[in-house]
């Protein structure tokens, strides 16, 4: 018992740094999520992912504002309140 402990904790703590999700927002504002970290290819100017269902896809570089972990990414979800300027 002693012994099994340690084992599966440690394959516990190796799966769990597998299933991180990274998500790019795209210069329309869509985001995209990826299972694992994209590559980037700067030869083709491409980066490469997985979907969801771990299908491989590509999307051109230029295309992607910003590339973060899921934890990480900036959510533009405040609403900003309109203050007009007028004189009185």
């Amino acid at each position: 018992m002693k012994r099994t402990l340690p084992i599966v904790l440690m394959a516990a703590l190796a799966c769990a740094g597998c299933a991180t999700r990274y998500d790019m927002k795209l210069t329309d504002g869509s985001i995209i999520s990826s299972k694992g970290k994209p590559r980037v290819d700067p030869t083709q100017h491409v980066i490469y992912f997985k979907d969801a269902l771990g299908r491989t896809n590509s999307i051109p570089e230029f295309r992607v504002v910003e590339l973060a972990p899921h934890s990480q990414m900036v959510k533009d979800t405040e609403v900003k309140q309109f203050n007009p300027m007028t004189k009185k």
